[in-house]
């Protein structure tokens, strides 16, 4: 199956990394978030295994991931 989606810079980075563990600096809105759940999802069609996603408080990761993944899951 081939999918095709809109990415950024963030998500490049991310496929082409050589490392286990990543930073990325930008700020608010700037769709790292987004980019990081797309990669993800990509990783876990790829190869099924369990992700999970903190953030500090419950309602940033309801306003940042759970958001940016429901938006793309629709796409």
């Amino acid at each position: 199956m081939e999918i095709t989606i809109n990415t950024t810079i963030t998500f490049d980075n991310l496929m082409g990394a050589q490392k286990r563990i990543t930073q990325h600096i930008g700020g608010t809105r700037s769709g790292k978030t987004y980019a990081i759940l797309q990669y993800l999802i990509v990783k876990a069609l790829q190869e099924p295994q369990n992700i999970t996603v903190v953030r500090r408080t419950v309602p940033s990761l309801k306003r940042s991931v759970i958001k940016d993944f429901k938006e793309i899951m629709q796409e």
